[in-house]
Parts: C-alpha cells; sequence; structure tokens
C-alpha cells in the first residue's frame, strides 16, 4: 500500500557548508491550495564514534525544551 501525498514541495534556494546550511522552499497542501514559505537553518557538528555518550547527553539536551531560549532565523542574522 502507498503512502498518499498530502503536499507539493519545491525547492527555491539552498546554501550547503561543512557545519551548516540553509534552505527555502514552498510547500503546497493539495487538498486545500494553501502554501506557505519555509526556512530552515541547519547547523551539523561530527563526532569520531567513540564519543557516542557526549552525543547522546547533547542531542538529549538540544530536544529537552526546559525552558531555554528558541531562537528565531532572524535572531541569527544579527
Amino acid at each position: 500500500m502507498s503512502k498518499k501525498e498530502t503536499h507539493i514541495t519545491k525547492d527555491i534556494a539552498s546554501v550547503c557548508g561543512a557545519s551548516e546550511s540553509s534552505r527555502v522552499y514552498l510547500i503546497v497542501d493539495i487538498s486545500d491550495g494553501e502554501a506557505e514559505l519555509v526556512v530552515e537553518k541547519t547547523i551539523t557538528e561530527r563526532y569520531p564514534v567513540q564519543e557516542y555518550e557526549k552525543v547522546m547527553k547533547l542531542h538529549e539536551n538540544l530536544n529537552r525544551g526546559g525552558g531555554r531560549r528558541c531562537w528565531s532565523l532572524e535572531d541569527l542574522t544579527k
């Protein structure tokens, strides 16, 4: 059974570097025609396999919330 598509996504712009990337794309809901532009920013860090515990702790801390500030993309442009 194939998954029924609900959105159409069109890449508009992207930049990729060694440790960060950004992307702009348009997403359209095919059922109602609603569309929006999405801006993504990704920061990538690489670690040796031996640092598994450190990496998993970092991942946990990134996703735990706990009242930390949630940055906006505009904050990163200053």
